[in-house]
């Protein structure tokens, strides 16, 4: 065996084992889409406005109450079509609501965007009530689903802080919603560290290849 491919083929042994957990992750991305009217830094817009979160199956928590469960935010932002993309400053999370209308006779299943980890902090937009929630899991594809959803006032709890400035909605209430979950990440951020290591590796498996 040459120097090189000794060399190659124990960097490919090291990086296997010393890989971090987070290589093996189960990412999720979430996606709404809706219409809206409201101001970021002060400036009105009317336009189309998707808000993307990013998060782990693995960090799926119960809220403690009824049958609704979240997925925080790792990465969260909007998109507001002509205008520009902004993180969110402040925690978020994306969560399943499957609690029975015997229980909340106003409500059946389906998701949401919501401020930290609960929707009476502030609930900031959900999807359309639909029968396909019932069994889902937030731990696999789901959607493309649109239905008629719903964009709470940020009036409720205050503006909401972006990388843009603040966020605020003028139109609100009712309003067709359309909802996606992607596993992995498709938010176009720099690659998680155990994606790094793939690259890594198929980088050296190459090399080894080339040199045999």
């Amino acid at each position: 065996m040459s120097v090189l491919k000794s060399v190659v083929t124990r960097t490919l042994l090291s990086a296997l084992l010393l890989a971090p957990g987070a290589a093996l992750a189960a990412s999720i991305t979430f996606t709404f889409e809706t219409t809206i009217q409201g101001a970021i830094n002060g400036s009105p817009f009317a336009t189309d406005m998707t808000i993307v979160s990013l998060g782990d199956t693995d960090n799926r928590i119960g809220a403690g109450f009824g049958d609704v469960n979240y997925i925080p935010s790792d990465v969260a932002y909007v998109e507001l079509a002509g205008i520009g993309r902004y993180d969110f400053l402040f925690p978020t999370s994306t969560y399943l609501d499957q609690t029975p209308p015997t229980y909340w006779p106003f409500l059946e299943s389906h998701a949401g965007f919501t401020v930290g980890n609960s929707i009476f902090s502030g609930d900031i937009l959900r999807t359309g009530k639909d029968a396909q929630f019932d069994t889902w899991q937030m731990d696999s594809p789901f959607g493309p689903f649109t239905g008629w959803g719903n964009v709470q006032a940020t009036a409720f709890y205050g503006p909401l802080p972006t990388s843009g400035g603040d966020l605020s909605f003028d139109s609100v209430g009712g309003r067709f919603v359309t909802f996606t979950a992607q596993l992995g990440d498709h938010t176009n951020q720099v690659p998680l560290p155990g994606t790094l290591y793939l690259v890594a590796l198929a980088g050296a498996a190459l090399v080894l290849r080339r040199s045999g």
